[in-house]
Order: C-alpha cells, then structure tokens, then sequence
C-alpha cells in the first residue's frame, strides 16, 4: 500500500541530513542537470516539503525524468543517478494488490511494477510517468 507518509519522512531525513530542504538539494543535482522547468511543491507548518504530494513539475520534465531512469541514470553522457540505485528503486520490493494487469506486480522505491519489465511513478489525477524498457 503506497504510503504518503513515508514519502514525506524521506523528505524531512534530507532536510535533517543536509540542512537544505528536499528540492532544494535536488534542483543542483537532479533539476538543473535535466534541464527542467520549475518546481513546485509544498511545505509542512514547520517546513519540511511534504515529498509525496503537491510537488509539481512539466509534462515535458516529467518526460525527462522517466528518459533518465531508462537510461540507467545517465543524462548527456553524466551518471546522474547510480545505476545500481535506479535497478533497486525500480524492481519490486513489496507485494501489492490488484489484477495482473494493474498495481499487483509490486511497488520499489516511489515506482510501481508493471507488465514486460515496465515500471511507473503515479501523480495525483492520473498523471503517470511510464517507462518501458
């Protein structure tokens, strides 16, 4: 069961970690590399962005992000993201529930499995970003 609360723990251990909150300490090292837009997102009452919801970004970027994962973490020739980390975050780690052809191939790190190898990371309202390696 996807878990909104986890999302904003990871979020609050970042701040914690690095003194900066989450996106900021993503936009030099995720965002800016990508060539996104801007983000958005919200903060709890004492400041911490909530990680799991509310953080909004470009079709286009969202495109980007998902090219970055099946591209093993590498953007323009830069490992971005640790190869080993995008296998891990993407293969499943925990039993879900539904059919075979919906969220029942299990859930990583924010990815659910998905038929033929595919994995997705799900925005409110339907907003998906599929990647099918």
């Amino acid at each position: 069961m996807y878990n909104t609360g986890a999302s904003y723990m990871l979020s609050a251990i970042i701040t914690k970690a690095t003194g900066m909150k989450h996106l900021d300490y993503l936009t030099p090292r995720l965002c800016k590399p990508l060539g996104m837009g801007e983000v958005t997102t919200i903060c709890c009452p004492k400041g911490i962005h909530y990680g799991g919801i509310r953080m909004k970004i470009f079709k286009e970027d969202k495109a980007k992000f998902g090219l970055l994962y099946l591209q093993k973490g590498n953007w323009d020739g830069q490992q971005i993201i640790p190869e080993y980390w995008v296998e891990e975050a993407t293969k499943k780690l925990v039993h879900t529930w539904g059919d075979e052809h919906d969220d029942a191939l299990g859930y990583g790190y924010q990815f659910w499995r998905w038929l033929h190898g595919a994995f997705r990371a799900s925005g409110a309202y339907g907003q998906y970003c599929v990647v099918l390696p």
